[in-house]
């Protein structure tokens, strides 16, 4: 069944969209260092060091007329998503090539337009929001949950091991974790009327204490991280269909991660 094209997704943007689409992308390349500052000659230095700009100059001197400098005091004070100071921080913690990996990671199968477009709809299309948003979400991944490296690459045969020979709080964070699993909290099976992905969670299995938070954090990204792989462009989102105790099911939209 041919399904409509939402708006804002690849191949289906408006000229206003494809400009903001292009601009984070220009943006992007400045802060993973693909692109240099105009100010860098051929070989990647500057010809006046006193004037060397850092990895923000593409998006301060394009931004819209009166909006602050990213990290500046001015743009903390009006920071309404609480990133800027998180955004300042991975740009000094972390390399242009681990940020680099990091968006590749991310970006798996998809078509990376659509990962730049998710990021400009979450944030109404404001490049500036949109590219503060997007750094934070890859260094949460790489950094803080490590989603790629250790999440889905150990995978269920890897926690289970560690579960068996494990110590301490990743002893039991690995056991929590695998336990969802084998009591069967949570499945991706089958696709609704318009190709979404549909995750089963038996909310009935849940009970608050049983597993520490850490795991249910990791089980829970785990299974998004799943159902994104069964994703077929051009859909981009999945449901989540909750059975509860109530013979009624509660269906929800959610966005691809």
């Amino acid at each position: 069944m041919a399904l409509d094209q939402p708006g804002g997704r690849p191949g289906n943007l408006t000229p206003e969209q494809e400009l903001r689409l292009k601009e984070l992308w220009i943006s992007l390349y400045e802060v993973l260092g693909v692109i240099e500052s105009d100010n860098l000659g051929a070989g990647g230095e500057s010809p006046n060091p006193s004037k060397k700009k850092g990895r923000l100059s593409w998006l301060s001197r394009h931004s819209p007329k009166g909006s602050p400098e990213i990290g500046s005091e001015s743009d903390m004070a009006d920071d309404k998503h609480g990133l800027s100071k998180e955004f300042r921080r991975v740009l000094a913690s972390q390399s242009k090539e681990s940020i680099r990996r990091s968006f590749w990671d991310m970006t798996k199968n998809d078509n990376p337009d659509a990962i730049l477009l998710r990021f400009l709809r979450a944030r109404k299309w404001d490049v500036h929001d949109a590219l503060v948003m997007m750094i934070s979400a890859f260094h949460w991944r790489s950094v803080d949950m490590k989603v790629d490296d250790e999440l889905v690459a150990k995978g269920e045969a890897g926690f289970l091991e560690i579960s068996r020979s494990g110590t301490g709080t990743e002893k039991k964070d690995a056991a929590d974790f695998t336990s969802q699993f084998h009591m069967g909290k949570s499945m991706v099976h089958g696709l609704d009327k318009e190709n979404r992905p549909i995750t089963i969670v038996r909310a009935r299995l849940h009970h608050p204490g049983n597993e520490t938070e850490k795991s249910l954090e990791m089980y829970t990204v785990f299974v998004i991280e799943t159902a994104r792989l069964m994703l077929r462009p051009p859909v981009d989102t999945a449901v989540s269909d909750t059975d509860s105790k109530q013979p009624i099911h509660t269906l929800m939209r959610i966005d691809r991660p």
